[in-house]
């Protein structure tokens, strides 16, 4: 980046903007530790890609760093031999049940039907916690926005139904 003083800027910026969020994404799913060095994993990704790409400019810078997130999200866990990571997600809980909860079985049930639901059902609700629309989730996970809003909504129904199994009320 040295030939162009601005990509450090640029990149600064982008890691102000998107580094809290990639790190919540994160921690949802893998814990704290983890969490900080898939984020440096994920900021290292993208600067060696701008660095190589100076000019580079995304439709959607979010869903361009949350797709370079994702791979290296599965990367980690196909080096784990793709072992479902334990859910210590206090902040994803807080945003799932619109305002959390200090009664720690209500938390435990939140988190056992969080972690019932699919995969891709956990990613998608992540995504739409952390504020991201369904053209940007799309651009990540390779499908068009209508596909993401209908699997959106069947990843909701389920995690309320496992939710109502785990004696969790919901308003919805």
């Amino acid at each position: 980046m040295a030939d162009h003083p601005d990509c450090e800027s640029r990149f600064n910026g982008i890691y102000d903007q998107f580094a809290r969020k990639v790190y919540a994404y994160f921690s949802s799913g893998f814990g704290p530790d983890v969490a900080e060095d898939l984020t440096q994993q994920t900021f290292l990704n993208v600067w060696r890609h701008l660095e190589g790409n100076p000019r580079m400019a995304p439709d959607s810078w979010a869903a361009w760093i949350f797709r370079v997130a994702h791979n290296v999200r599965n990367d980690h866990l196909r080096a784990r031999g793709y072992r479902q990571p334990p859910l210590p997600y206090e902040d994803a809980i807080a945003t799932a049940t619109e305002g959390g909860t200090d009664d720690l079985e209500e938390r435990i049930a939140i988190r056992t039907a969080f972690a019932r639901l699919l995969p891709v059902e956990q990613e998608l609700l992540l995504y739409k916690t952390i504020g991201m629309n369904s053209e940007e989730i799309g651009q990540i996970l390779g499908l068009s926005a209508s596909a993401v809003r209908s699997r959106m909504q069947k990843a909701r129904e389920r995690f309320r139904l496992l939710l109502e199994e785990n004696g969790v009320e919901t308003d919805a």
